[in-house]
């Protein structure tokens, strides 16, 4: 199975300057940690530099996409060529484990068509984010199937349509 798990602002923001925007969320990192420990995360190499991501992510198969490896030593392996393709090799090559694409934007888009349920947090505010998720065409594609409204986080579980 191929799931997408990212956070944005309200505006779709995901990022500024190559990092989270927002303040230390808990609620949203213990989610994410939940989701993901123990499965695949395939991540583009500005997630991969993120100064507050650690590298490799902890209890998790790291694959980057990357036409240039060398310059990212750590992953666990990397993809490089036809991106959906691989990623659904990977996938088909590790059957009950989870392929989690968690960013960026343009991996994202790239997948939509082959991510069966999508994971949005979203961050409450406008945090002038100088990279967004492409918001309108996920909701074309999916539609929300579970949905938890906390204080600081609202998260949606979201399956094709």
């Amino acid at each position: 199975m191929i799931k997408a798990i990212l956070a944005c602002d309200d505006t779709g923001g995901v990022s500024k300057d190559g990092t989270l925007p927002w303040p230390n969320n808990p609620t949203d990192l213990q989610w994410f940690k939940e989701n993901t420990a123990g499965h695949i995360v395939v991540m583009g190499s500005t997630t991969w530099k993120d100064p507050h991501m650690p590298r490799p992510l902890p209890n998790r198969q790291n694959y980057l996409v990357t036409s240039t490896p060398e310059k990212y030593p750590g992953a666990h392996g990397y993809i490089n060529g036809d991106l959906v393709t691989e990623i659904k090799k990977l996938a088909e090559e590790n059957p009950g484990i989870i392929t989690w694409i968690i960013g960026g934007p343009n991996i994202i888009e790239q997948t939509l068509g082959i991510i069966d349920e999508f994971y949005l947090s979203h961050i409450r505010g406008d945090f002038d984010c100088d990279t967004h998720l492409p918001i309108k065409k996920i909701e074309t594609i999916f539609k929300v199937k579970h949905e938890s409204d906390l204080m600081d986080v609202k998260f949606q579980v979201m399956e094709k349509r």
